[in-house]
């Protein structure tokens, strides 16, 4: 889900509305507070904030940004599939996660400027470590560097879940995208280790006077600070804030904190200095933080309208802050209250807030070589000090713990389960994979240990056989089994003492079985008929999903039409239990196709399977229907815009079975979908177009809404008569939503569906404007920069012709055709006569819509024409269909029985 205050101004940008650097509930204000704050926070007068205003505010050593966490998700979501490399120097050291590249990473920036992954290297690090850390600090091998938007910008935190409030920052979660479900709030960039001095309290070139530990503390407060507005005579205002709206203000008496600002003295009357910074978590920083009750706070100092700067130069609510600056002004006093009236209290209050934190420490090195004791060293000499700085700096109130929870990997075992078999005298070989899933502490396979254990069915002891090493990482044996019925399971242990797994996992509560003996189980046939299909949709892809208990040896389709003679087509496999044939190709209105799948086994017994001993029937009909129960023949789905992502894929639908198949558009696990997607699923091109002619889908949708009537990510229908040109498609009666701001080419305002549609609905849309085509519809889900709900499911597409109407109308001027003899046995002749010149193909298909022959092609003249044509010796016996074309169009399909 979203951070309202990110999104918005993300929404801002994408817009085309001017973007804001810290969006929040203030950006509500009327026009003429929004002036009175600025002047308030600025200076009263237009010369005072041309002097002071900082020509580099963006710049500086951090480069923490509130509303920078969208750009890192989007930038991970928009990056292609990657291959993932093998990390064998992933391991923790000590109290170091040594992270290895797996090839996601790295990337480059369009500047040509080195990026890291954020996203992608926190769900590694979660693979391997337990959700126990409020912060992750992410350092680089030395020569590694991550830009982080300028030149001078060394660090970056982006807060990533909040449920704080009263610190400025709206509540949001997108922990689970980084690989942590529940605690984890800020992951911290810390760039390169060769950019830290060798000596950690050294301080670190181009910051405030901090070194190693103050840069690690300040990027780890910015999961508090500094984002607050304080109320200012009824207005919020950004009074104490300066460089990016997430460090303190130069001018605000922070207690020299460690995120900027200074420790002002007054000197009476109207002059003001600096005498220390960067020294500690100030009053206002440990209230915030949680760790100081607002009572013990008191008031503090802004400096208001700065004149006369010593030394001279320019100075401004980002300056980098620095000892012995002079200059005179009004000053300003604020309390907490003032904090609490612009942003609400401080929830949870700093009397029950926590206290401790645990941060865990990271080095991040490229593919192919360990870390190097150096930079394994300097980091070290970071991690080892900073509880005890962390401690002195929050004044004792706070306590940070560095060390990891190291957990040993995993033994995984896969394993295909053993078939049955007729064979009782042959060894049967028994493999299976047996690795390591990696964690912490690094663990191997014992390579003794692997066992298959087995036993006949019934009870007893089972018999552990030593399995072998075939090949790296494969286990197997051989073994003959006498007739009899079996179960078995397989057992492996790391070097590691208590660390075992089976296969499968249940064992010995849940076993595999096979049989040994006579075959006399027929195999399981499941299908999904089709009983109703239009010409313009055949021929008909048959999916079935096919198995055996012992192998297979052949699946087809037997099939009549219109109560004919019984016919035999091969279904051919298309998946490691699934065969699937096209049947069709030539049908007219009205005709009946009986058909069934049947599979023999490889048994002795040759036993046989159907997915309806009585056949299925599928009649023509006008209206052309997709339910996705047999594939997707002549959709397809792509992006619709090269550099987003694709999601839409079929799947069962989960929360209601009857519906079968759907395609959907989201996560396959039903998670939250991803963001960056502009996902389009076309419909076969359409022709001849007849009048009334409408589109229907079912389908059920829940996106994210931006409030009613509006939607974050939004679903809807576009149509093209050129396959390039898209159009806006309106369903009857409209859609439900406007979309909020604009995402990919949709612009903000566009109709569509939004939020939840409350189960499944059916929609319409009226073709009879578009006829007669040709018309593509594609079904269009796009989404901005953050994680969302479920998805987008049609389970029917239907094209639904008008009553009365045939499948595909023909112009008056078509040619007249006729064929005989009917049925031929060597020889065919086509008799025709056409209005014009024309180019004609003259082709025999059979019933799966396969070209078996070409008879004749060529031009014709106008007038009457008599063409002969040998039928192929290669056909054999059984009933065809001789398509003519003309000029790039079927004129029509004539059934021709071919008889021997």
């Amino acid at each position: 889900m979203r951070s309202p205050a990110l999104t918005l101004a993300l929404a801002l940008v994408l817009s085309g509305a001017p973007a804001l650097a810290h969006a929040r509930p203030t950006l509500r204000r009327a026009p003429a507070a929004a002036a009175a704050a600025a002047a308030e926070a600025e200076g009263p007068s237009k010369a005072a904030r041309r002097s002071f205003a900082s020509p580099h505010e963006t710049s500086g050593f951090c480069a923490s940004d509130p509303d920078a966490l969208g750009g890192v998700i989007e930038a991970h979501a928009s990056r292609p599939e990657f291959r993932a490399l093998p990390t064998h120097f992933s391991t923790d050291v000590g109290e170091i996660a040594v992270l290895e590249d797996d090839g996601s990473f790295f990337y480059t920036f369009d500047n040509g400027a080195n990026k890291v992954d954020l996203m992608a290297v926190s769900r590694a690090f979660y693979r391997t470590h337990g959700d126990d850390y409020d912060i992750l600090a992410l350092f680089l091998a030395s020569g590694v560097s991550d830009w982080l938007g300028s030149p001078t910008a060394f660090a970056a935190s982006f807060v990533i879940r909040n449920d704080i409030g009263g610190i400025g920052l709206s509540n949001f979660d997108e922990g689970d995208a980084f690989g942590s479900p529940s605690r984890l709030g800020a992951i911290l960039s810390m760039n390169g280790l060769h950019q830290y001095p060798s000596d950690p309290f050294t301080d670190v070139p181009g910051s405030a006077e901090m070194h190693s530990l103050d840069a690690l503390g300040h990027e780890m407060a910015h999961r508090w600070l500094s984002y607050v507005y304080v109320d200012s005579a009824g207005h919020s205002v950004r009074s104490l804030l300066g460089r990016g709206r997430a460090h303190w203000n130069f001018f605000f008496d922070s207690d020299a904190s460690i995120m900027e600002g200074c420790d002002w003295v007054t000197l009476p009357p109207d002059s003001f200095r600096t005498t220390s910074v960067s020294q500690k978590f100030g009053r206002m920083d440990q209230y915030l933080m949680g760790l100081r009750p607002g009572s013990s706070v008191g008031p503090f100092l802004k400096v208001n309208s700065p004149t006369d700067p010593q030394p001279p130069g320019t100075y401004g609510p980002a300056a980098i802050p620095i000892p012995g600056f002079g200059c005179r002004g009004v000053g300003t006093l604020y309390t907490v209250d003032d904090i609490a009236n612009a942003e609400g209290p401080r929830v949870p209050d700093p009397s029950v807030a926590p206290h401790q934190f645990r941060m865990a420490i990271a080095l991040v090195i490229p593919n192919g070589a360990p870390a190097s004791p150096a930079d394994l060293a300097k980091l070290e000499a970071i991690r080892a000090p900073f509880p005890a700085w962390f401690q002195g700096a929050t004044e004792g109130l706070g306590t940070c713990d560095v060390t990891l929870d190291s957990r040993a990997g995993a033994v995984r075992i896969a394993h295909t389960p053993l078939s049955d078999t007729e064979n009782g005298v042959t060894p049967r070989a028994v493999r299976a994979f047996v690795g390591i899933e990696a964690g912490g502490i690094p663990i191997a396979v014992d390579p003794g240990s692997v066992r298959f254990n087995h036993r006949t069915v019934g009870g007893g002891p089972f018999n552990p056989v030593p399995m072998s090493l075939e090949s790296p990482d494969t286990f197997s044996v051989s073994l003959a089994f006498p007739p009899g019925s079996y179960e078995y399971f397989l057992s492996a242990s790391s070097d590691s003492v208590g660390i075992t797994a089976t296969d499968p996992s249940t064992a010995p509560l849940q076993l595999h079985t096979f049989r040994v003996g006579p075959d006399v189980t027929p195999p399981s046939v499941v299908h999904v008929p089709v009983p109703t299909q239009a010409a313009f949709r055949l021929p008909q892809r048959l999916l079935a999903r096919v198995s055996d208990n012992l192998a297979l040896a052949e699946v087809r389709v037997e099939f009549t039409l219109n109560g004919g003679p019984l016919q035999s087509v091969a279904a051919g496999s298309v998946g490691r239990d699934s065969f699937a044939t096209s049947l069709g190709g030539g049908l007219v209105l009205g005709d009946r196709l009986a058909y069934r799948f049947v599979a023999r086994d490889a048994s002795l017994a040759a036993n046989l399977g159907f997915s309806n001993p009585g056949f299925d029937t599928l009649h023509v009909t006008r209206d052309g229907i997709e339910q996705w129960e047999n594939g997707t023949v002549g959709f397809y789905h792509i992006p619709a815009i090269y550099s987003y992502r694709d999601a839409w894929h079929p799947r069962i639908e989960p929360f209601d079975l009857s519906r079968g198949s759907v395609m959907h558009c989201g996560e396959p696990s039903g998670e939250a979908y991803a963001p960056h997607l502009d996902a389009a699923l076309y419909t076969p091109s359409l022709a001849a177009i007849p009048p009334q002619a409408r589109l229907e889908i079912t389908h059920r949708y829940d996106l994210e809404d931006a409030g009613p009537g509006f939607a974050w990510d939004p679903a809807l229908a576009e149509y093209s008569t050129d396959g390039s040109n898209w159009l806006p498609l309106t369903p009857v009666g409209g859609y439900t939503n406007q979309l909020y701001s604009k995402v990919s080419t949709v612009l903000s305002g566009r109709p569509c569906w939004g939020g939840n549609s409350g189960g499944w609905r059916t929609d319409v849309f009226h073709l009879a404007t578009l006829a007669p085509g040709p018309l593509t519809v594609r079904f269009r889900m796009v989404t901005d920069t953050f994680f969302g709900r479920e998805g987008w499911s049609i389970d029917r597409v239907s094209f639904v012709w008008a009553d009365g109407v045939t499948d595909v109308p023909l112009s008056s001027d078509a040619p007249q055709v006729s064929i005989a003899p009917n049925p031929a046995r060597d020889r065919v002749t086509l008799a025709f006569e056409s209005p014009r010149r024309d180019q004609v193909s003259w082709e025999l298909f059979d019933l799966a819509g396969r070209r078996v022959a070409t008879l004749w092609r060529g031009v014709i003249a106008a007038g009457p024409a008599r063409l002969e044509a040998n039928v192929p010796r290669s056909l054999g016996a059984g009933l065809y269909f001789a398509r003519v074309s003309s000029g790039g169009r079927v004129l029509r399909s004539d059934r021709v029985a071919i008889v021997r």
